[in-house]
């Protein structure tokens, strides 16, 4: 025995010494080893091979390998919250056979494989949340087939689909809150039948649709609050009959139905409150007949039906308070039903009519709960300014009546605007008796001009009123136009890019305005610039004097043509018919012509003539003569204000067929007396036929 002493203190102390080093990093205490805050950057491999837990908490780890765990196959309870790790190598897991709980919180994890957790055949709760996973491929849980507890929360998940859950057969919670989960497939939840509380709240659903819970027989409790739920579709929750506590708070449901809550026959605990809720029909909680307590606080109720109050009566608890309850008729036959004797009938504080306003309702007396038809008091434009194309029209329909009316506005295209509907139109609303609704038209175009109704609706009756609105259009872009008349007259106007147009050739030309280097020519081409100039204008001139001399040649035309005024989206184009003398009708007509696209000049088909509009009558023509400006071209009219110029320029394009949707909502100020339409041009397949009394009717773009 003593010969043995000295032997067994050696080993000793080498026992000692490995262990004193280990203890200066980790802390041993049983079968557990706590590593926490030691700044690790890997698994320690000197730790007693029997430990149970492991405790490497809020290290520096950026990687688990295969090796690292290798010799620690006793190992119940693995932490590894809190470090820096982004990749789990393959059978990282594979000797922890024995593992229960596996924590991964707070690292950098993005996307969880199929070999991940292979080897964790025992595992029970495995906390994955606080990462940054984005998804969950194929069989990744197929190695846990024992797992009951998984927390995935606060990651950033899209969407659940049908096989990432496969192999939980026996999980009994799945915590997903604070992702970014916008769709559930079908068949998400078919492998996790087991399953009894799933967190979905604080994602971004908006639709909840019949099939999206299925496989959830055993679900008891269900969070969806903090989403953006608007719409739950019929038989939604028929799959989770076993359902006793559902949470949709903080949603956009505006609408109960009756239907909403089918095969809910357990449900217990029902919370709604800050949502958008403002009807609750009939039936709606005859489908949940065990519920105890309905939280339906802070949304918009102002009325409840009759029915309701039967219903609510079945209810232990419910809360209704800081909703905008209106105390008018509406509300009289759930008032009549009110006995006192139920907590809920003193949370409805009158918001609206203002005689009312902070009173309780049951203080009303039934036969003071009235209703008053609408009135509008005003119906148009803010300002009186002139509208501008691109501009933003304001109108407002002024209206007073009880309860509050519901404005709708009609669009002179004939769509109609609510509070409710988006897109370019908006209405808003302000006020609770009398409401100032603001109609806002943005990037106003050519056809937001026209009639406006508004119409204002009460359970009581309704009444509407127009108003007309005329948009100013202009050319949208700036730059330099110059216009050469006939009489050598010589006009420029700013619009975007440089246009050109010569009255002999009828030629319009655009090119983008940019700056362009000092020109410098040689003596040869200057010498030529000027011979071809030369060349030019005789031969210019000979064209005039020849086209001069046919046009004398042929009989002139007769009879009055009325002016007609195209508008489009870039200017206002005046066409103005006389006769040989100058003389022009006393008839009035106006549509649309897009002067930039050669399809829409005058001679083409009345499909392509638009709405008429206003015209002024045009002054005696002292101008030259029509034959010069026979080939002036469809796009030649004005870039400015429709104002008369000092002087006018006239084009001749032809003889124009009167198009059938020929008339005008708008007042028209040059309107016949009898409402009786102008008479009709001719048709453009008369030809000249001299005195005999048939002629070719001719019409004149005026550029003013």
């Amino acid at each position: 025995m003593g010969e043995k002493l000295p032997g067994m203190l050696l080993s000793l102390l080498i026992i000692l010494k490995v262990f004193g080093s280990t203890e200066a990093s980790c802390s041993i205490s049983g079968s557990t080893a706590d590593c926490r805050n030691q700044n690790l950057t890997s698994v320690p491999q000197n730790l007693p091979a029997n430990i149970s837990e492991l405790d490497l908490k809020n290290n520096l780890i950026t990687a688990l390998n295969q090796s690292d765990f290798s010799q620690y196959g006793r190992l119940t309870r693995l932490d590894l919250e809190n470090n820096h790790i982004a990749m789990v190598n393959s059978q990282a897991f594979y000797n922890l056979s024995y593992l229960i709980v596996l924590d991964l919180n707070g690292n950098r994890l993005s996307n969880l494989r199929s070999d991940m957790f292979t080897g964790l055949g025992n595992l029970d709760i495995l906390r994955l949340d606080n990462n940054e996973i984005s998804d969950i491929q194929a069989g990744t849980f197929n190695s846990t087939p024992q797992l009951t507890w998984l927390t995935l929360y606060h990651n950033k998940l899209t969407n659940l689909r049908s096989d990432m859950f496969t192999g939980l057969g026996k999980l009994q919670s799945l915590i997903l809150y604070s992702n970014e989960i916008n769709d559930i497939q079908a068949g998400t939840f078919n492998s996790t039948p087991q399953l009894r509380t799933l967190w979905l709240n604080r994602n971004k659903l908006t639709n909840l649709r019949s099939e999206m819970f299925t496989g959830l027989g055993n679900l008891e409790t269900l969070y969806l609050s903090s989403n953006e739920i608007s719409n739950i579709q019929a038989g939604t929750f028929s799959p989770t009959p076993k359902l006793t506590t559902l949470t949709l708070r903080y949603n956009k449901l505006a609408n109960l139905r009756s239907d909403t809550f089918t095969g809910l026959g357990n449900l217990e605990h029902l919370y709604l409150s800050s949502n958008e809720i403002s009807n609750i029909q009939a039936g709606t909680f005859n489908s949940t007949p065990q519920l105890e307590t309905l939280h339906a606080n802070n949304n918009r109720l102002e009325v409840l039906k009759a029915e309701i109050y039967a219903e609510l009566l079945s209810i232990s608890t419910v809360y209704i308070t800081n909703n905008p309850w209106q105390c008018d008729c509406r509300m009289l036959p759930f008032r009549l039903k009110m006995t006192g004797s139920y907590s809920f009938e003193n949370q409805i504080t009158c918001e609206g009519p203002s005689n009312f306003h902070g009173q309780q309702l049951q203080d009303i007396s039934p036969e003071d709960l009235k209703c008053e038809e609408p009135t509008i008091l005003r119906f148009g434009r803010v300002h009186n300014n002139t509208v501008v194309e691109g501009d933003t029209i304001h109108l407002v329909c002024e209206a007073s009546g009880i309860p509050t009316p519901d404005i709708t506005v009609t669009l002179p295209s004939g769509l109609n605007a609510t509070v409710e509907s988006g897109g370019r139109v908006t209405v808003d609303v302000n006020g609770t008796i009398t409401i100032l609704d603001t109609t806002t038209i943005t990037n106003v175009r050519a056809t937001d001009a026209g009639l406006y109704a508004c119409v204002a609706e009460t359970p009581v009756g309704s009444t509407f009123a127009i108003s007309v609105v005329s948009v100013q259009l202009q050319l949208a872009t700036t730059g330099t136009v110059t216009t050469v008349a006939p009489t050598g007259r010589v006009t420029t106007a700013d619009i975007t890019g440089s246009l050109t147009t010569e009255a002999i050739t009828g030629t319009v030309t655009m090119a983008p305005k940019q700056p362009q280097p000092a020109p410098s020519f040689s003596l040869s081409v200057l010498i030529g610039s000027v011979c071809g100039a030369v060349a030019g204008t005789v031969l210019g001139g000979t064209i005039i004097l020849i086209i001069w001399r046919r046009r004398k040649t042929q009989n002139p035309p007769s009879g009055p043509t009325p002016p007609v005024v195209f508008s489009n989206t870039s200017a206002s184009v005046t066409i103005r018919g006389h006769d040989q003398t100058g003389q022009g009708g006393a008839q009035t007509t106006s549509t649309s012509l897009n002067a930039r696209n050669p399809e829409h000049s005058p001679g083409h088909t009345d499909s392509q003539i638009l709405e008429y509009e206003d015209v002024l009558l045009p002054p005696r023509d002292t101008g030259p003569s029509n034959a010069d400006l026979r080939q002036q071209p469809a796009e030649y009219q004005s870039l400015g204000p429709s104002q008369p110029p000092a002087e006018h320029m006239y084009m001749y394009i032809g003889p124009l067929k009167q198009p059938a949707e020929y008339q005008s909502l708008v007042p028209n100020r040059n309107r016949v007396p009898s409402d009786q339409l102008p008479p009709l041009p001719p048709s453009q397949n008369q030809t000249n036929r001299g005195p005999n009394g048939a002629h070719d009717t001719q019409h004149y773009l005026s550029l003013n």
